[in-house]
């Protein structure tokens, strides 16, 4: 039961190959994204491994940028409580989601997990991870669902709005200006319950 999913970076200028993988305990994510922006050529891999409620128990990344690498592990309950590095880490506690910056695949993890209604909203704190600049930072987020199949993006305080579209899956089919999807082959991967 596997979606493999290819999305285009129109602003990073990057391609991403995403591997979905759903279990009877929740699902994995296996993702690779390379791509340009300014003067850097970057690779990212990551991890992502999800319960059944779509809450974040496991985040791995591994980047280069030039030829400067980095490597974060990141380990929760489910329930916002965070290891670092084995290490406990109360910047984070709350937090039920991660927002990696070069993918709009993270997007899918509270818009499946807060299962809003049409026309409701929610503000949520999620750990940011900005992979040009190198920094992890605590964010406010606003998701408001529109229609089933789009929802307002917001990051608050700094005034960025967007409409995204997923499809049935929760699944971003295109972030406008940002990322859009190229092609993807499903493999029966059941849909979520949203």
């Amino acid at each position: 039961m596997q979606t493999n999913l290819l999305w285009t970076g129109q602003e990073y200028y990057s391609l991403e190959n995403c591997l979905l993988t759903g279990t009877d305990k929740g699902s994995q994510i296996n993702s690779v994204i390379v791509g340009q922006y300014m003067d850097s050529i970057y690779r990212d891999e990551y991890d992502i491994i999800t319960n059944r409620n779509w809450e974040t128990t496991f985040a791995k990344i591994k980047s280069q940028q030039n030829n400067q690498f980095g490597d974060l592990t990141w380990v929760s309950d489910g329930k916002g409580h965070w290891k670092v590095g084995g290490n406990s880490n109360a910047e984070f506690e709350g937090c039920l989601d991660v927002d990696i910056s070069l993918t709009h695949f993270t997007n899918t993890l509270p818009i499946n997990r807060l299962m809003l209604n049409v026309n409701e909203s929610k503000v949520i704190r999620v750990i940011f991870i900005d992979l040009l600049q190198q920094k992890v930072t605590l964010v406010r987020q606003k998701y408001i669902r529109l229609s089933n199949t789009q929802y307002c993006y917001e990051n608050i305080p700094e005034d960025f709005e967007a409409t995204i579209t997923v499809d049935d899956m929760g699944l971003v089919l295109d972030y406008p200006s940002l990322f859009v999807r190229t092609n993807w082959l499903d493999t029966d991967y059941p849909q979520a319950n949203r």
